[in-house]
């Protein structure tokens, strides 16, 4: 058998056991056994785990033995003083001894059957926590005390002392047996949390009540540790031991020190912000323009895919309602059943949205459509403009432009965002062919090409629709405003963006002509050559030829019959006037008896671009000469 050891649990360091705390590192002071190793308390005679002895006395057998005096708490070593803390806790524990054992004796009716000198089996003693003697819970010597004596488990009561010890509400223990009367009861051991001293001085200790004599009674046994129950749980020892500990309090400063508080303060203000902001932001975006248009806009199909005609209609303009009746509105929509799908918003600017969905109708391949949606009172409506482009469609098939124009005006009041709109109104002002409109007709013309780029539209810059309002620009701007650069680059723009035989004829023809108003020749009669080439119809492969045969000196003939034919003053043309002028000669060249006239001969020489010298010749008198423009058939007298 190994000597027991009296060394610190913390640091294993040899104490010289006058001290509760190891003095190097503020450690709990136990003794070792020798047996089993196990840690007792410092005030300890017996280990709690096997029964040795291990305050240096001889092992022996604990039996029976009279009740030892009382004896008053155990005073500091002479020479050293104790600490007011130790003073305290001392009183304190001899005064609730004292207590328990008057109590336990005015309770006591019979004496207590003897408790039997060894433990009882492990199988019989119920699973339960060690409990921890008074002086292990102090850290102090409080060996000269006597053990409280047994008592029964009716009689607890909790001493409510400095430390605070609350039995741990659990469950309830298993009935005791026979061997176990006059066991204190489970609820006694419950470990008490350990409270080093602090640094505050305590209070004033009363002066401690000297025990009183106990009555007589039989004498008590001697306390002998039970042994420990098989499927008792270990004790619980630090995971640090061993090793060194970080000091007592270091994660109760950690959390309540004034930078944590400030932290999760800091955290639960920028959580809630967030909440607030998310909020916020939702609330924002259910009025933004795009979610509120998009809503009316689905709204709107939605109603006209199930017929409902009346809920539809409540979503157009006011000017909607006036130019197109409900009657009229359900005879337009009214239709084979269809469906949309893939609804867009395009663009949202100010009160004006545009809308692409693509259309799907039985028997028909899907089209991509568009609407516009202009907001009016606050409310996002619908500008209706079907049953009026309609019929200008039908006013223009019947060449009648001007009713034409008044249609497409109309439907520019309803919407004046819809390019269709402003584009109808082009084509009707240059259907009308007065040139005095041309300035109305750009006008129109640019607006819808200029609504057709800022909003996606029916009208893009490669649709059937803006290459035709480009082409009416172009003649507008060659024809009605001589303004032949424009001419040419809006030409050229339509050249570039891919087209058929028959558009690029045409569009070639024009641009070879603003080329001429330009008096760049050669680049006019290198459109007149594609022009010949590509041109369907004979009546343009004719013009592209004359027009070659004009500016390369082919003219000739052609000149002489614009000169013959221009009109002179009496109402006669040139020819006319020549052949009277020749025959009061022939008369009077008769009467002088002279003889007939030399034959006039008329000649043409090539000048330069369309320009021709045509001149009339008698031998060698030239009787005449004129100065003849093929392209503007203009004829002029030569000085």
């Amino acid at each position: 058998m190994a000597p027991p050891q009296v060394l610190c649990e913390n640091c294993k360091a040899p104490q010289p056991g006058d001290k509760p705390l190891c003095a190097g590192c503020g450690g709990r002071v136990v003794r070792a056994c020798g047996d089993c190793g196990f840690h007792n308390s410092l005030a300890k005679k017996f280990c709690d785990t096997c029964g040795s002895r291990i305050d240096g006395g001889a092992n022996k057998q604990v039996g029976p033995s009279k009740p030892a005096p009382a004896a008053p708490a155990a005073a500091p070593k002479k020479g050293k003083s104790a600490s007011p803390l130790e003073e305290r806790v001392v009183e304190s524990a001899s005064h609730e001894m004292e207590q328990a054992r008057r109590h336990a004796d005015e309770k006591k009716q019979e004496p207590a059957e003897p408790r039997p000198s060894a433990a009882p089996p492990a199988e019989d003693k119920p699973a339960g926590p060690k409990p921890p003697a008074l002086n292990a819970v102090a850290g102090l010597n409080l060996d000269a005390a006597p053990p409280p004596p047994p008592r029964s488990g009716a009689d607890v009561a909790l001493p409510h002392t400095m430390f605070g010890r609350a039995a741990a509400p659990k469950e309830p223990p298993a009935k005791p047996g026979a061997a176990d009367k006059g066991r204190p009861p489970a609820d006694l051991h419950t470990p008490a949390p350990v409270h080093r001293p602090s640094h505050e001085p305590p209070p004033a200790a009363k002066p401690a009540e000297p025990p009183r004599k106990p009555s007589p009674g039989p004498p008590p046994r001697a306390f002998v540790p039970p042994a420990r129950a098989p499927s008792s749980p270990p004790r619980l020892r630090p995971v640090t031991e061993g090793k060194t500990r970080p000091p007592e309090g270091t994660i109760r400063r950690a959390v309540s020190s004034p930078v944590f508080a400030r932290a999760s303060t800091a955290l639960a203000v920028i959580l809630l912000a967030l909440g607030v902001l998310v909020a916020g932001m939702r609330r924002h975006n259910l009025g933004q323009p795009q979610v509120q248009s998009m809503a009316a806009a689905r709204r709107y199909l939605n109603a006209l895919r199930a017929a409902e005609y009346e809920k539809a209609y409540a979503s157009l303009t006011e000017a909607a309602k006036r130019a197109c009746p409900l009657a009229e509105f359900q005879k337009i929509s009214d239709a084979a059943p269809w469906d949309y799908s893939d609804l867009r918003v395009l663009a949202v600017e100010g009160d004006t949205a545009f809308f692409s969905y693509r259309l799907d109708a039985p028997g028909k391949s899907p089209e991509l459509e568009f609407m516009v949606w202009l907001r009016e009172d606050g409310q996002w409506r619908r500008p209706f403009v079907w049953n009026l482009l309609r019929d200008f469609e039908d006013a223009f098939d019947r060449r009648d432009a001007a009713a034409a124009l008044q249609l497409a005006r109309a439907a520019e009041a309803v919407n004046p965002r819809d390019p269709q709109a402003a584009a109808s109104a082009c084509e009707a002002l240059h259907a009308l062919g007065e040139p005095s409109r041309a300035t109305e007709t750009e006008k129109e013309c640019k607006s819808a090409l200029e609504l057709s780029q800022r909003y996606p539209a029916p009208m893009t810059l490669a649709s059937d629709d803006s290459k035709h309002v480009r082409s009416v620009l172009a003649e507008t701007y060659k024809d009605g405003l001589g303004r032949y650069q424009d001419a040419y680059t809006e030409y050229s723009r339509l050249l570039s963006l891919g087209t058929s035989h028959a558009e690029q004829c045409e569009l070639t023809l024009g641009r070879a002509e603003s080329s001429l108003g330009l008096g760049e020749t050669q680049r006019a009669l290198n459109d007149f050559t594609q022009a010949s080439t590509v041109c369907e119809r004979q009546a343009d492969t004719a013009y592209a030829l004359r027009s070659l045969a004009i500016f390369s000196g082919g003219g000739k003939k052609e000149a002489i019959e614009l000169a013959q034919q221009h009109p002179e003053p009496g109402g006669l043309t040139l020819l006319e006037s020549r052949e009277q002028t020749r025959a009061e000669t022939a008369r009077e060249w008769r009467a002088q008896g002279r003889g007939p006239l030399p034959p006039e001969q008329w000649e043409a020489d090539y000048v330069d671009g369309a320009q021709y010298r045509v001149s009339v010749r008698a031998g060698r008198a030239l009787l005449g000469a004129w100065r003849v423009n093929l392209w503007d058939k203009s004829v002029q007298v030569e000085q």
